[in-house]
């Protein structure tokens, strides 16, 4: 696949819900403060080329979705938070669709991880480059208890 170009990338959210199966009420699912932050890198995390830090609100169990839109790239990220143990189960689904000299590409892959609150979680959507390499995306990732204040 080849490399995304990074010249006009668009970030857009979008919370999907469930509608119930049931008339009855269940119980409301806790919330949790989802800290995400893309960048684009250049030879290792510390040197960032554009970040764009975003704090949001989930409920667990129903997943939110992140697409950046690039110059030949289009990246869809879900992310879904359950309870676990101590701290929280993260289930990541990406999607990645692109373009170049003519040819296109999809590629699709799930990960999860176990991890306690404020966690730094570090995807690479586009597959993680050589040290000392070219530019690529990493997602940042980390999950909190909600506060009341958002």
């Amino acid at each position: 696949m080849a490399r995304p170009r990074w010249g006009a990338v668009l970030l857009s959210l979008t919370v999907l819900g469930l509608a119930p199966l049931t008339a009855q009420d269940l119980p409301a699912m806790p919330k949790v403060d989802i800290s995400l932050v893309p960048q684009v890198i250049q030879g290792d995390i510390s040197k960032v080329l554009w970040q764009d830090p975003r704090n949001l609100s989930a409920t667990m169990g129903k997943p939110l979705v992140v697409s950046l839109d690039g110059e030949n790239f289009r990246l869809r990220v879900s992310m879904t938070v359950y309870p676990h143990k101590k701290g929280y189960f993260l289930v990541v689904q990406q999607e990645v669709a692109s373009r170049s000299q003519g040819a296109e590409g999809f590629r699709s892959s799930v990960q999860s991880v176990a991890c306690t609150p404020g966690d730094k979680l570090l995807f690479y959507p586009f597959g993680q480059a050589v040290p000392g390499g070219a530019e690529e995306l990493v997602l940042e990732i980390s999950v909190q208890p909600h506060e009341a204040h958002h």
